[in-house]
């Protein structure tokens, strides 16, 4: 995923994809691998205050927090584990995302006739794009991807190799190295 803009809603005050983690948290009452009774009850690292609710930020300070739960009987990190869009299993959650990926963004914008050119097209991207993104990538004709940053769903890397788009890391000064270099 490159750059993208997140959109808000208002009822829910933050991004849609943490709002729904956090509410599937907040229902998760019991280890979902043994059956322990799950408490969640963490002190702040920010204001030292205990917080009693799985939340993506301290309701006292209001800075973001990272929450480990480890079930007290079988040792599983279960927020890790067993939560939607959680790092083990980012893409859970990703097609509730409102936010246009870089990568949408590009192939929107493309001009139709471009497409059916013939010309090989390459898209430059800061990150590795997400399954979605390589899938629209693939079905755009896209012939190569340059990219940044890994991701970490290596089924977008299969995507995009299934598709015969050649991924490619960067190699060289990316901007905040070079204005690091330059300034």
């Amino acid at each position: 995923m490159g750059s993208f803009k997140c959109i808000f809603n208002p009822e829910f005050q933050k991004c849609y994809r943490d709002y729904l983690k956090e509410t599937y948290a907040m229902k998760l009452n019991f280890c979902p691998n043994c059956g322990e009774r799950i408490t969640i009850s963490f002190t702040c690292p920010n204001c030292g205050k205990i917080n009693d609710k799985y939340l993506s930020k301290c309701v006292h300070c209001g800075k973001e927090v990272d929450i480990k739960s480890i079930c007290p009987k079988c040792n599983i990190e279960i927020f890790e584990e067993y939560l939607p869009g959680s790092t083990k299993s980012p893409g859970k959650l990703l097609d509730m995302c409102r936010a246009l990926h870089a990568e949408e963004n590009a192939l929107l914008n493309l001009p139709k006739n471009i497409l059916s050119s013939g010309v090989n097209l390459v898209l430059y991207t800061t990150t590795q794009p997400c399954n979605l993104c390589s899938n629209k990538i693939v079905s755009a004709g896209i012939n190569e991807v340059v990219f940044a940053e890994p991701y970490l769903m290596k089924e977008s890397a299969e995507i995009l190799s299934s598709g015969k788009v050649n991924l490619r890391r960067f190699e060289g000064v990316k901007s905040s190295a070079y204005f690091k270099l330059y300034q």
